[in-house]
């Protein structure tokens, strides 16, 4: 997964070909670039994130709701609605987390956080 990528052209190309997630925010699809690189990337390997409370927008912290920005603005690089760039992502989440099912080991017995 690459966070927030705003990588170059040739960066983006060499990341698709190595399989490579990408998570966008609204910020970064507001710009010129990031609209560019949505042109480009594959829309099955596309997550939205906020990056709040570190990014800010109209001086304010960015808050997770704002991720309706997000898939808003998707929508409008990959000509499309909104529900269906939310369709989009949420398809892309379940892929992403079955991609990986069985990857993570479950704590050795005993080994686990207390239940609160």
């Amino acid at each position: 997964m690459l966070h927030w990528f705003t990588g170059t052209v040739r960066q983006a190309e060499a990341a698709i070909e190595q399989g490579c997630w990408f998570s966008v925010g609204a910020p970064m699809l507001m710009t010129a670039k990031g609209r560019e690189l949505m042109t480009m990337l594959p829309r099955d390997r596309v997550l939205t994130e906020t990056d709040g409370p570190f990014a800010t927008r109209e001086d304010r912290p960015v808050v997770p709701r704002d991720v309706a920005d997000a898939i808003r603005l998707l929508a409008a690089s990959w000509g499309a609605e909104a529900s269906q760039a939310e369709d989009q992502i949420a398809l892309n989440l379940k892929a992403l987390l079955a991609s990986h099912v069985g990857e993570l080991s479950p704590a050795p017995e005993g080994q686990s956080l207390p239940r609160r």
